[in-house]
């Protein structure tokens, strides 16, 4: 994914799926996605999801990416994080769902 529409079109398709299930974690298995997003991307998504109510939707997302992309990932869970919206990113998926399990995370 090398554009923020991709990004953003992904991101939608998750949420949406998430509200018409009742769903309240979503769970990003980015381990072999090769994202490419510029910090101003970054900060566009997390002011879209922010502009979209998702902190106040009980959502809560989890992000699974090799070590070589967590800082680019962590960026973007500090920008949601700023914006009051449940996300974290991890580097094993058992972590992941663990967090997305518990609720006081």
């Amino acid at each position: 994914m090398n554009s923020l529409a991709e990004v953003e079109s992904l991101t939608q398709s998750a949420l949406d799926a998430a509200h018409a299930s009742a769903f309240s974690c979503i769970l990003f298995d980015n381990r072999k996605l090769e994202v490419k997003l510029t910090p101003f991307d970054i900060t566009n998504l997390a002011e879209e999801l922010a502009d979209q109510n998702v902190q106040t939707s009980g959502i809560r997302g989890a992000i699974v990416c090799p070590l070589t992309r967590k800082r680019s990932s962590s960026f973007f869970e500090t920008a949601c994080g700023n914006r009051s919206i449940e996300l974290r990113v991890f580097d094993k998926m058992d972590k992941a769902e663990a967090w997305l399990k518990s609720r006081n995370g």
